[in-house]
This record gives structure tokens, sequence and C-alpha cells, in this order.
């Protein structure tokens, strides 16, 4: 595979120093408390940078106000944790790479929706990952725009109604169609394919038939 992927600290560096410098206080046991850390999380999204994680990540902005910031604070300690993990540390940049845009883009797409579960936010998401990984640089096919149309109504369009009868979940049985588009819409050695994969899959399938 390509070892030149685009990296998280090249496109956001002061998102992903601040988020290393976190995990590195958390294992040195200098920062233990929760609501310390929810602090440190709300104090360094600024304006500015939520403007510039937003033209990254559209849809950034309308995410953090999810749940009074409970999704944004969740983003942000999960790109944490992968800074603590041994198989983040010990793998090789491009699939470092491959993790650090997944987590990124895996929740982007969440919206309140009167109140409940969003249980399609995993598709959403993943149309928006599509959408944004070309302009982070990774190579799409050659008629990506018209592919990448097509594809996200597919994506958008697939739900049903939830088994209780209360708002939309997913419908599983458009994911292999869902699945064979994303691996037209980029060049195969980039792994962008598998980021939009990983956040399109990355909900619990068990909650849906």
């Amino acid at each position: 595979m390509n070892a030149t992927v685009p990296r998280l600290i090249d496109q956001l560096p002061e998102l992903f120093d601040f988020v290393r410098t976190l995990a590195r206080q958390i294992e040195a046991g200098d920062l233990q408390e929760g609501a310390a850390l929810a602090r440190r999380i709300r104090g360094f999204y600024t304006p500015a940078q939520m403007e510039a994680i937003e033209i990254v990540a559209p849809g950034w902005r309308r995410m953090a106000s999810y749940a009074d910031g409970a999704t944004l604070n969740h983003i942000t300690q999960a790109l944490i944790a992968l800074q603590c993990l041994p198989e983040y540390r010990q793998a090789s940049p491009h699939p470092q790479a491959l993790m650090e845009w997944v987590v990124l883009y895996h929740d982007v797409g969440k919206q309140v929706i009167d109140g409940q579960r969003d249980a399609l936010h995993a598709f959403r998401s993943a149309t928006i990952a599509a959408l944004a990984l070309p302009g982070v640089g990774f190579p799409t096919c050659e008629n990506f725009p018209a592919e990448l149309d097509s594809w996200t109504r597919l994506v958008l369009g697939a739900s049903t109604v939830a088994p209780d009868g209360k708002g939309s979940v997913q419908d599983n049985r458009e994911l292999p169609a869902i699945i064979r588009g994303s691996e037209r819409l980029f060049d195969d050695a980039s792994g962008g394919a598998l980021v939009v994969q990983a956040v399109l899959l990355h909900q619990s399938l068990n909650v849906v038939p």
C-alpha cells in the first residue's frame, strides 16, 4: 500500500498535538480526573479550531452541538485512546493514518433527532468521510463526482422503520451494494475505501436485524 497516505498531523496539527499531549499526561498519571479532562477538551475547541476542523470534517460544528457536546467529547477521547493503543503505536504510518481518519470521522454525522437515538449516524458519517477524504489527499476514481453522488443517495436512502416503530434505523440489506460502491470511489492503494467502510460499520450491527 501507499506509504504516503495523508496523516491527521499534517491536516490538523494542533488537534493531533493536543490529543497526543493528553494521552501522554494520562499515561503518566498527571491527568486522572474525568471532569478535568472534559474541561481541557472544552477549552481546546475555540471558534478558530472549530473552523479549521470543519474544513477537514464537514458537519463538525453541528456534531459538536449534539447532546450538549457529549459526542465532541467522545470523539476527542477516542483520538486520545488511539494514541495509547499498542496496536497503533506499533503500526506503520499507513495503518496509523487510516485509524486516525476513522476515529475523526466515525461520529461526525450525528444529529439530534427529536430526542431519539440517532441510529443512522454511521451511514451518514460514512458519506461525510467519502466527501471529505479527497480534500485531505486520498486519491479517487476517475469518475468520482458521479460515483459519489449515486453512492451517497444509496447510503442515505438505506433506512427502514425501527422494530419498535419509533424512528428509523439503517437498512442492512443494502450493505453489500454500499460496500461495493465505496470500493469504486477510491484508489485501492490509498485505503480511502477502508476508512469509509470502518466508519460505515463502526456502529454495533446487533441493534438492527
